[in-house]
């Protein structure tokens, strides 16, 4: 009976120590919830706590209002730094935009002063036109020869003689009197069939 006794009284102070070397070990991982007391009251006075620092960022953030102009590759590295998640593409005429690079930024929708960096902000995009410009090619002086133009000839005017008589129209034509008016000579009625004043017309 004695040796079970004292068999037992050594257990015992095992299952002590043991005990007792596991309050020290949580002790130690939790630390002392005293401490954050005893350091503010070690603290000299007028001097206030570090404020706890936020390791969260803002939920918002303001968009840069001068995206419009940049190339859409510049402004969306711009809005990833700012931690802009969600961002689009669009063309203003429906065209992909397959290389951002090449494209205008010409509006941002979803941008307001402040929003979510979750929210999907979509860049309105146009590509620019390419202006081709040409070259004045040099000026050559080609010299025109001057031609010189003979006047038109015109058929001389025969004058009929002052005592002209003709029988007829006919022989008024051959001559190249007719028509012949009142007044000139060769002239008469008997010519002038509807007697206007001109005979052989």
């Amino acid at each position: 009976m004695l040796v079970w006794w004292r068999n037992r009284k050594r257990k015992w102070l095992w299952i002590t120590g043991a005990l007792l070397l596991a309050l020290f070990v949580v002790a130690g991982l939790t630390g002392d919830p005293n401490r954050a007391k005893q350091q503010a009251a070690a603290a000299p006075p007028g001097t206030s706590a570090p404020a706890p620092t936020s390791t969260s960022e803002p939920s918002t953030v303001a968009v840069p209002a001068d995206l419009v102009g940049k190339n859409a590759a510049e402004a969306k590295t711009i809005l990833t730094g700012l931690g802009f998640t969600t961002l689009v593409y669009e063309s203003v005429d429906g065209r992909n935009v397959l290389v951002p690079e090449n494209w205008t930024v010409v509006a941002v929708e979803g941008a307001t002063a402040a929003v979510a960096r979750t929210t999907r902000i979509v860049l309105r995009v146009d590509k620019p036109q390419e202006i081709t410009t040409i070259a004045p090619s040099p000026t050559t002086e080609v010299t025109v020869p001057t031609v010189a133009v003979a006047p038109p000839v015109t058929e001389p005017e025969v004058a009929a003689p002052a005592d002209a008589y003709y029988k007829n129209c006919d022989e008024a034509r051959s001559a190249g009197a007719a028509p012949i008016h009142r007044g000139e000579p060769g002239y008469r009625t008997a010519l002038d069939r509807n007697k206007d004043g001109v005979a052989c017309e």
